[in-house]
């Protein structure tokens, strides 16, 4: 049996509808990968006293090329006074082991690398993450370091 509305609802009314639907429907995503990372990095005894995530990245940055022999990507993970890297590595050589893989970064004045959270073993074709703690040492707003005192 076909029903038929009692009223018909505008066509910009329904594009509206949907695009306040759809933005809530990435916001709550958005808040649902945010939850996943800050169970993810607590559960990482390295992490877990960095206090409360403020904001990961939203899309991996893609590090190296897919063609590459290692696919890399990254995602930042933002805390109070910290960064951690999130370094996803694929090996595509299906002749090589990797073991203790980490990434490895140049620090900046402004940033300290504190530790790296290895990859035991990197097989062929699977998948494995790696972290980077970088401590941040500068207070980019103040324009001072955060050590110095008055």
């Amino acid at each position: 049996m076909k029903t038929v509305p009692l009223q018909a609802v505008p066509l910009i009314e329904q594009k509206i509808q949907e695009k306040a639907t759809t933005a809530k429907g990435q916001e709550k995503s958005a808040a649902s990968r945010q939850e996943i990372y800050a169970g993810q990095l607590a559960a990482i005894p390295e992490f877990a006293d960095l206090g409360p995530l403020f904001k990961s990245s939203s899309t991996p940055a893609e590090l190296t090329e897919s063609e590459t022999e290692y696919v890399v990507n990254c995602i930042k993970h933002t805390f109070a006074e910290y960064i951690v890297f999130q370094f996803d590595c694929t090996n595509t050589l299906n002749d090589q082991q990797l073991e203790n893989v980490t990434v490895a970064m140049e620090p900046s004045d402004d940033f300290e690398v504190i530790s790296h959270v290895p990859i035991p073993c990197l097989k062929y074709n699977q998948p494995g993450t790696t972290y980077t703690l970088v401590k941040i040492t500068d207070d980019p707003m103040s324009g001072r370091d955060q050590s110095t005192s008055i």
